[in-house]
């Protein structure tokens, strides 16, 4: 009677996992791994201006002939470096809890052995709801459903070894619909910050990242030609000056390019939505999937430009 019990409930929960294919079980796991470490990107635009800024500003405090001119100089631009060494709050938490969903859904999809998950799904959980609770704490913020990663690992603390797969489908189910919100609510945080004005502790001032870029253009320009003025430029200062150009460049395409991956991430994450609650094909929803796998590659091969001589 045991026997057959049992068997019966291996088979409901079959029965319950048979809409998610292995095929929409890859695309979740692709996601998941296009989306991982996210945060690099727009990260990696507001880091290459600053060492822009930096780097000019150097050349300014070269172009000073008063020590005590030259010394503050070099301190304006420690501080500087300082005061954005790190995000405004609202935008920091939406990076963090961006890569700590991708890591939870590639430890959905992970092929582990199940005590390895089920050791790791409370700790996933717990930070991905801390993180959650610290936004939803910000004022003026769009406030996002909280439990999210507790309801995952009640799912992934139940069951037998051989039920791996099956549990991590199921999780995979009520986890994705649930954090639908959540990445609607995130990506368009990010849009904001990429696309409208933002605080600056640096300057003490709201300006758009496009605006930024623009100012330092200008800058970079005069504080180069403040200390020509000053001092003969040899090759390696020639090829520091077109380099810092360069990033500039590079700068302004990621940032395009960092405002389409977010929209297609927003798209992407709808298509996977659809595949797995309304059982359509993943033929219908490729194009969606695809267009944000390749705009992220492309950025990866932005970032891999920028460089700078230490």
């Amino acid at each position: 009677m045991k026997l057959l019990l049992s068997l019966a409930m291996i088979s409901l929960l079959f029965a319950g996992c048979a809409s998610l294919t292995q095929t929409q079980f890859n695309a979740v796991s692709q996601f998941a791994l296009t989306s991982r470490n996210f945060s690099a990107y727009p990260g990696k635009i507001i880091t290459t201006i600053n060492e822009i800024h930096v780097w000019h500003r150097i050349y300014f405090a070269n172009s000073l002939k008063n020590p005590e001119s030259h010394i503050k100089a070099l301190v304006n631009a420690h501080q500087f470096k300082l005061k954005t060494d790190s995000f405004p709050g609202e935008i920091d938490i939406t990076f963090k809890i961006i890569d700590k969903y991708a890591q939870s859904l590639i430890l959905l999809t992970a092929d582990k052995h199940y005590t390895s998950i089920d050791s790791l799904s409370n700790n996933f959980g717990t930070d991905l709801d801390a993180l959650i609770t610290k936004y939803n704490a910000i004022g003026k913020t769009t406030k996002v459903p909280a439990g999210i990663g507790g309801a995952v690992s009640r799912l992934l603390s139940f069951g037998a070894q051989q039920l791996v797969k099956i549990k991590q489908a199921n999780a995979i189910k009520e986890f994705v619909p649930l954090a639908d919100t959540l990445i609607a609510v995130m990506t368009g945080n990010l849009l904001g910050f990429l696309q409208r004005n933002t605080w600056s502790p640096a300057l003490q001032d709201s300006i758009s990242i496009e605006k930024l870029v623009m100012q330092e253009e200008l800058t970079l320009q005069q504080d180069y030609a403040a200390w020509l003025g000053e001092n003969r430029a040899g090759i390696e200062n020639e090829k520091e000056y077109f380099q810092c150009l360069e990033n500039l460049a590079y700068a302004k395409h990621l940032q395009q390019q960092t405002i389409q991956a977010t929209m297609d991430m927003r798209a992407a994450h709808k298509a996977l939505l659809s595949v797995i609650t309304k059982k359509e094909t993943l033929k219908e929803k490729i194009t969606e999937l695809q267009k944000y796998y390749e705009g992220v590659k492309t950025i990866r091969s932005e970032i891999a430009k920028i460089t700078f001589n230490k």
